[in-house]
């Protein structure tokens, strides 16, 4: 077996840094040589609920590395599956969590009906210039308050 944890994710807009592009030709360059060199099959694991096997798949093609759906696993798969094995006659599911895992319980046949959550790295990951300047100024604004 062979172990390979890659990390693929771009920088917040606020981080004015590129340096991220050298270790992505580092990582192209070690898949592409695990897959065609040694022809070792490439599987994903995820723990990031946020991102769905669409989202690998398109990651992984700019990294112009192929990697199948059925090689992905994502952690928003794993509710749907653990309840059409334990709770079969259930339709209906209430869920409090990211837009993935709603996609993940209707592709499976659920009703999912529920509230989205988005994380705090998401909305850095989104952050403008305009936006880290007003956070800056509220987190300042509280430390004085304490």
């Amino acid at each position: 077996f062979f172990f390979f944890f890659l990390m693929i994710r771009r920088p917040p807009r606020s981080t004015q840094s590129r340096s991220s592009a050298a270790s992505d030709v580092y990582k192209r360059q070690v898949l592409n040589y695990l897959q065609n060199e040694l022809h070792k099959s490439i599987y994903v694991l995820s723990n990031y609920s946020e991102l769905t096997v669409e989202h690998f798949m398109k990651s992984f093609k700019d990294f112009h590395v192929s990697i199948p759906a059925e090689n992905i696993y994502c952690s928003s798969m794993l509710a749907p599956k653990y309840l059409a094995k334990n709770y079969p006659e259930v339709k209906n599911v209430y869920y409090l969590g990211y837009i993935n895992l709603k996609s993940q319980l209707e592709k499976y046949g659920y009703t999912a009906i529920g509230v989205e959550a988005v994380s705090y790295t998401h909305l850095r990951a989104h952050e403008t210039p305009e936006h880290l300047v007003c956070r800056l100024l509220l987190e300042k604004k509280k430390k004085k308050k304490k």
